[in-house]
């Protein structure tokens, strides 16, 4: 199996003193995981970290968090000290539409403090991604967008992020939202 693993840094926006920044990558392979709760099974899609997930004509196997550094999944709590960027991994294992070999991924993310302050939100982060968001189909079995926080000037100890990833040739879609509590 070819395994091309692509970063692309897209935003990085300080607001109050705090900064996030969102990455999103094509390909990798699977994760080790070690998860400290039980995974939940829904529609054919096994799911860890309270991951909340719908998806419309995109299937996707597994839907997990890890630290996009060393590639350990997030304790089940979602506790993190955010040392390390947070990536949610999408393992879509069927429905892109492919045109020449190339597949045309879109994704969005947003991130919320408990407070309500909307630290970042990014609509398409494949929108300039390789001359118009191509990859190859084989890459976009492994979906990984990450989000980093330095600072954080409102004092939350929570945020809620919200994702949205879609097949740009066809109505195909996943979104979702997890939880994310600083240590």
């Amino acid at each position: 199996m070819r395994i091309r693993s692509l970063s692309l840094p897209l935003l990085l926006v300080s607001i109050f003193l705090s900064s996030c920044s969102f990455h999103c990558s094509i390909g990798g392979n699977d994760t080790v995981k070690q998860p400290a709760t039980s995974p939940v099974e829904k529609n054919g899609t096994v799911i860890y970290n309270g991951i909340e997930l719908e998806s419309q004509g995109l299937h996707v196997k597994e839907a997990y968090l890890v630290y996009t550094k060393s590639g350990q999944m997030l304790p089940g709590n979602n506790q993190t000290d955010f040392r390390e960027p947070i990536g949610l991994r999408l393992v879509v294992d069927s429905g892109w539409t492919v045109e020449e070999g190339k597949v045309y991924p879109g994704a969005s993310e947003k991130m919320i403090s408990e407070k309500g302050n909307v630290l970042l939100d990014q609509q398409d982060l494949f929108q300039q991604y390789n001359g118009g968001g191509a990859v190859d189909a084989a890459d976009a079995k492994y979906i990984t967008l990450s989000v980093s926080l330095k600072g954080n000037a409102d004092s939350s100890k929570s945020f809620s992020v919200e994702f949205r990833v879609w097949d740009k040739k066809s109505e195909g879609f996943v979104t979702g939202k997890f939880k994310l509590f600083l240590e």
